[in-house]
């Protein structure tokens, strides 16, 4: 408070008594109001908190006399109304703006003398408590819409942050979500999933009210209040943005994340015991996938119309709770020409993974834990000739569903190797012998067991592409061996070494062991090349390209 003048230092400590009876029983409608409009997303939680506390209607009536009589306004100016928040709209908006987003809201001349008083004013203020007022610069760098929420990237001291808001609604469209829930919790969701359970709740509410079914926004505020029901709504913006690869967190601290194509990000959510548990009650629907001390980790697929994950849950004594869960409906926008583009391989190392996926090679994928490995795999798949077989054994559904892009995919889920089932994967292999695939992709080689799958399918004939966790080949090599001797990662045909640093991730290396087979396809070589040159582009556009290919030489 140095620096101010008598005058200043009441002003600005009327402001912050007003500001706190603003958000009073009495004013609770202008607060939703603000919230509605973007002011401040978290004023919905100061709301809660101060709920049925009496203010004196003197100290707004004060307020308003003092701050009229320094700007030589009258007492109802719509700047006033402004006035009273300007310690929410200081921590959203940039200095620079304030002096527009006045004019705005007084509807006069832009940069009118009444605004810029009240904009000298706002500088006075702000100056007087460091803990108010972040001086930082703040560069907002991106804005996306994800269903009913708006996510703006803040870049500040050479770190990235997301600021999550709802969409702005109209009166209609309020008391139409109000509705909604209202039909929810009088007629609740039912299903043996959560994806069901979603589905069972927008239904009824396009029964119920099917009277605002034919509103463009109705589905999205019917969304809004089945994700609000289930309390995922503040979870919502992340698990179904397609750029959000993936989202970590541990119990009492904030949820940050990886996003194509800013990388590492920060957010403001953070992973209470409340949301711990709803993330871990939706895990636990899997009937193979439960979490206590003897089995203090967990894995699953949830798969719904509005978002795919893989959710991983750990707990004590293994760790402190925490929970990672893999965005998979990213996985379609990373084509092999994307992946390109952004860096993540480069067009030399993208062109021999290309040249071995033509000719019936197998490829092996290796790097540590969200490096990207099942990425490239789903990339790679597009390559397939239409005209193949592909298998795919997993116990946890990652890769896409490849008939999607024209492809003939058959897919078998295993009980995941945390059940104790550690021999699902050797098992479907042997089957695989009578199901006659071209490509077989295993997913991810945990145990021993596994590898002699991957082995096995290999002699067997068949084209093989997995994954496993290893930084290096050497690291790769040492960790078979110790399990067989024969388990030697060098007679693999194309090994691929992936690294992660920072939410970055790349393809360090690609390794050709024992030699690619059926060289004489140059042909379709030349052609699918080209792809790669056609930048980011989803996997529905590469998949078309790629197959148009194919069908062009006949194969």
């Amino acid at each position: 408070m140095r620096g101010l003048s008598s005058v200043k230092k009441a002003a600005y400590e009327s402001c912050m008594s007003y500001y706190t009876s603003c958000l009073a029983a009495k004013a609770a409608l202008e607060a939703r109001v603000c919230l509605l409009q973007g002011v401040c997303p978290r004023l919905e939680k100061f709301e809660a908190k101060l709920q049925g506390e009496e203010q004196a209607d003197a100290i707004a009536k004060a307020v308003v006399e003092a701050l009229s009589s320094m700007l030589k306004a009258p007492p109802d100016c719509e700047l006033l109304r402004i006035g009273r928040c300007r310690y929410l709209i200081g921590r959203i908006v940039e200095t620079s703006r304030l002096a527009n987003l006045f004019c705005a809201f007084c509807r006069r001349a832009e940069q009118c003398e009444l605004c810029r008083k009240l904009l000298e004013l706002w500088h006075a203020l702000s100056s007087a408590s460091a803990s108010i007022w972040q001086p930082e610069e703040k560069e907002l760098i991106r804005v996306e819409h994800v269903g009913f929420a708006k996510i703006g990237y803040l870049k500040l001291g050479g770190k990235v942050y997301a600021v999550f808001q709802r969409k702005a609604r109209s009166y209609l469209q309020a008391e139409a979500l109000k509705s909604c829930l209202r039909v929810l919790f009088e007629k609740p969701p039912n299903g043996h999933g959560i994806g069901e359970a979603i589905e069972s709740g927008m239904q009824t509410i396009r029964e119920e009210l099917c009277r605002l079914a034919g509103y463009n926004w109705f589905n999205e505020v019917a969304l809004e209040a089945v994700m609000r029901y289930f309390r995922l709504h503040e979870l919502y913006p992340l698990i179904a943005n397609p750029r959000v690869t993936e989202v970590y967190g541990t119990l009492g601290h904030e949820l940050y994340f990886d996003h194509i194509p800013l990388g590492r990000c920060d957010s403001r959510i953070q992973l209470t015991s409340e949301l711990y548990d709803r993330i871990l009650s939706i895990a636990e629907l899997d009937p193979h996938s439960w979490l206590d001390e003897r089995s203090p980790s967990l894995k699953t697929s949830v798969e719904t119309r509005y978002f795919k994950l893989r959710i991983t849950v750990d707990g004590a004594p293994l760790a402190e709770p925490s929970v990672d869960i893999r965005n998979l409906t990213s996985i379609q926008l990373l084509s092999l020409p994307t992946l390109v583009s952004i860096g993540t391989i480069s067009y030399i190392d993208a062109a021999k993974l290309l040249r071995a996926m033509v000719s019936g090679a197998s490829v092996l994928v290796a790097g540590p834990t969200g490096s990207g490995k099942t990425t490239l795999c789903n990339a790679l798949l597009v390559f397939v000739s239409p005209s193949a077989r592909i298998v795919s054994v997993e116990d946890s559904r990652e890769i896409e569903d490849m008939n999607r892009y024209g492809k003939k995919h058959h897919m078998y889920v295993v009980p995941p190797i945390e059940s104790g089932d550690r021999e699902g994967k050797w098992e479907e292999v042997l089957k695989l012998l009578h199901r006659n695939p071209d490509v077989v992709f295993l997913g991810e080689l945990q145990h021993q067991m596994h590898v002699e799958a991957f082995f096995t399918a290999v002699e067997s004939g068949f084209q093989v592409i997995a994954t496993t966790h290893a930084r290096s080949l050497r690291e790769l090599r040492e960790k078979w061996t110790r399990w067989r001797s024969q388990f030697d990662p060098h007679k693999v045909d194309v090994v691929v070494i992936m690294e992660k640093n920072s939410g970055t991730r790349r393809v360090a290396a690609v390794k050709q062991g024992g030699g690619l087979r059926a060289e004489n396809r140059a042909h379709i070589v030349e052609k699918l090349l080209q792809v790669l040159e056609k930048g980011e582009i989803p996997n529905t556009e590469c998949a078309k390209i790629v197959n148009e290919a194919y069908h062009g030489v006949g194969a």
